[in-house]
């Protein structure tokens, strides 16, 4: 028992200079890094409440961002795009126009974001509209000579078309081409 008790201090300052130099090898074997990842797809969230709205998204189709992390080397080698989930969400978006919404990033605890390169996404809401167009029927070639044609019609007489009001606003007519 005595000889547990000899040199008491010594042991422990022992025991101390250990745990230090433990910790010391694995900050040095595991340092911080840090990793671009490019082109991280942007979740839009809110999109059910659009449709309430008689609204679409009409640009960005597909946003992207490129994120800045930084983490210990072995979360880095284990971290993927799809572990960072950047979102925008469109419920407060209630009518027909342009919003800057505000990108969030959603991450593993052990990961810290140093940069987004895009902090907002602008987006453009258009108003969902109907339209009725006649159709026109048009021959695709000249007819001969000896046929003389008397009249045409279509069934149905007319297209009905929904979509973003900019997209219905450029379709001026539709033709459905005749081919004898």
């Amino acid at each position: 028992m005595k000889n547990l008790r000899d040199n008491l201090s010594i042991k422990i300052l022992a025991l101390l200079m250990a745990i230090l130099a433990w910790y010391y090898v694995m900050q040095d074997k595991n340092p911080l890094k840090t990793y671009e990842f490019a082109a991280v797809p942007v979740e839009i969230a809110g999109t059910g409440r659009l449709s309430e709205e008689k609204l679409v998204l009409v640009e960005p189709k597909n946003p992207t961002v490129n994120i800045l992390v930084e983490a210990k080397r072995n979360e880095l080698n284990r971290l993927s795009a799809k572990d960072l989930r950047p979102r925008i969400d469109l419920s407060e978006a209630t009518e027909e126009g342009s919003y800057n919404l505000r990108v969030r990033v959603d991450k593993p605890s052990a990961v810290d974001i140093k940069r987004v390169d895009k902090q907002e996404i602008t987006v453009k809401l258009e108003s969902i509209v109907k339209k009725s167009i006649p159709i026109t029927v048009r021959l695709a070639e000249k007819l001969p000579d000896d046929f003389i044609l008397k009249s045409t019609t279509s069934t149905p007489k007319e297209v009905r078309i929904e979509g973003p009001s900019s997209k219905v606003a450029l379709v001026t007519q539709v033709v459905a081409t005749l081919d004898l």
